[in-house]
């Protein structure tokens, strides 16, 4: 999987903080789960854990994944 924006100007700052960053926190909706993007930034591998609202988490990913059922 990846990790990507819609905008130009929202993933220039994406690359800076995650640049910085010691630990990389994904908050992401079920929604945007799977969807297409415009830029990808990074694959998930480079990510440390996922926080989502999904019942259940995609398998196969390879970082921790936390469920928070809305």
């Amino acid at each position: 999987g990846q990790m990507g924006f819609y905008d130009l100007e929202t993933f220039s700052l994406m690359q800076q903080v995650l640049a910085g960053a010691r630990r990389r926190v994904l908050l992401c909706s079920r929604a945007k789960i799977g969807a297409a993007c415009t830029y990808n930034l990074t694959g998930l591998k480079h990510v440390d854990a996922i926080v989502t609202d999904a019942p259940q988490p995609p398998l196969g990913l390879p970082c921790e994944v936390i469920c928070t059922e809305a």
